[in-house]
């Protein structure tokens, strides 16, 4: 039998509880180590959602005929060269980069190794900005006809008409600052001056035997000759302007008013923007479905007015799609009376606002004198519209959607430069938007 507790210690001696000693040094935890490098595993399928934006584009872009790009690869199977990444991955990640308002192509490439939906088109495909400005650039002429294709696609399923067309212009600032603006004195002078440092730089370069300095001192000259091109692009712009400026009587106030060239971007001119201000920009010009939202046309132009740019916006439309629309819808900055009555006579309900006049008594429905019979069907069209609560002129508005689009998407200026690099940019979204309205409209459809 075991005995108790107390009989079995009782004579055992009272012993102190162990002292604990103080802890030496500070305290311990994990602390951040940013120099060091750390392998991840990953699956690229994993990264994004199944509803993802990007992967509706690439469902896109993965049933394209893209014969030009592969047929201007140049690496072959069982030959030499080093194979370049595949056009469709480059196409996408530039359609999903218009989406998130990125329109630098050093930004796209540092997004691609970093923003999941950019790497999951990417794919771990090799790709520099270098490349990635090339391929936006060498590849407009492609987009624009995937535009047309796209447009086309979407009539034939029926989720569009294009009997109602919609146009309006909108201006986008230049890459070129206000500052960078010259008159020809100033230009010859800098015309003068870039021309003799490239002969200089290139007089240092043929006699530097050194290769690193040969390299440097070649850097300088290319990039001394690339102005020197500007600058002369700058200078035939002005020779071009001759006839379209009025000729100045030489007083003080007409060199002010003299014709200015950018010396970074010639072909951007100065225009009045949205808030007052005057700024070297590109006037684009947007023509778009009325009831589907689904762009059909652009166009980059360098004038500062809306006016005289509708007929041809018609004529643009005829030859992409072969057909004709029954109205056309712009607001009063297109009010020219020479493109209503050529617009008209093709069979196209011409909407544009009346000018106001100067006697609010005058009756805006009758005919002014010289006014052909188109023009005085439209006038009397545009009153009873304007009565109309349910009138096309109250329907406008909507084909501006895509312009808040481009705004939402940070196109407020461009990063490039040149009316060519401007229209693939701005072709570039177009098709963007048309990808994901067209996928909007095809659910709703269902």
């Amino acid at each position: 039998m075991v005995g108790s507790d107390k009989s079995l210690f009782e004579k055992l001696p009272e012993q102190a509880a162990p002292s604990v000693a103080e802890p030496e040094g500070g305290p311990r935890y994990v602390t951040a180590r940013r120099d060091e490098i750390e392998f991840r595993r990953f699956e690229f399928d994993e990264l994004i959602g199944p509803d993802h934006v990007a992967r509706v584009l690439w469902a896109y872009v993965e049933r394209l005929d893209l014969r030009e790009l592969y047929g201007a690869i140049r690496a072959y199977e069982h030959g030499p060269g080093r194979p370049p990444p595949d056009p469709r991955v480059i196409l996408a990640l530039w359609l999903y980069a218009c989406v998130e308002g990125v329109g630098s192509a050093r930004a796209l490439e540092r997004l691609s190794e970093e923003h999941h939906g950019f790497m999951w088109l990417r794919g771990g495909v090799p790709a520099n900005y270098h490349l990635l400005s090339d391929f936006r650039r060498d590849s407009a002429a492609v987009v624009d006809r995937l535009l047309s294709e796209g447009v086309a696609g979407l009539l034939s399923q029926g989720l569009i008409e294009l009997q109602t067309l919609g146009q309006d212009g909108l201006r986008v600032r230049a890459a070129a600052g206000a500052a960078s603006l010259r008159r020809r004195p100033r230009l010859q002078l800098l015309l003068a001056e870039a021309r003799q440092r490239v002969a200089r730089l290139r007089e240092e370069l043929d006699a530097d035997a050194d290769a690193s300095n040969k390299r440097l001192r070649a850097a300088r000259e290319r990039a001394a000759r690339e102005r020197e091109a500007r600058i002369a692009a700058a200078l035939q712009v002005l020779s071009d302007r001759d006839g379209e400026d009025p000729p100045a009587s030489g007083g003080k106030q007409d060199d002010k008013k003299a014709p200015r060239a950018s010396t970074t971007d010639a072909q951007a001119r100065v225009m009045r923007m949205p808030d007052g201000g005057w700024r070297p920009a590109y006037n684009m010009q947007i023509t778009s479905d009325a009831h589907g939202m689904i762009v059909t046309d652009i166009a980059v132009d360098t004038t500062g007015s809306d006016g005289s740019l509708m007929a041809p916006a018609v004529e643009r439309f005829e030859a992409r799609f072969k057909r004709r629309p029954q109205r056309w819808l712009a607001d009063g900055g297109y009010t020219v009376l020479k493109d209503i009555a050529a617009v008209t006579a093709k069979g196209i309900e011409v909407f544009c606002p009346l000018k106001p006049r100067r006697n609010p008594n005058y009756d805006p429905a009758s005919p002014r004198p010289g006014d052909s019979p188109a023009v005085a069907q439209w006038r009397v069209r545009m009153v009873a519209d304007a009565d109309n609560p349910a009138g096309w002129m109250r329907r406008r508005a909507q084909i501006e959607r895509f312009h808040a689009v481009l705004r939402q998407r940070s196109l407020w200026r461009f990063t490039v430069r040149g009316i060519d690099k401007v229209r693939a940019v701005l072709t570039l979204h177009a098709l963007a938007h048309n990808i994901l309205t067209g996928h909007r409209l095809a659910r709703a459809a269902d």
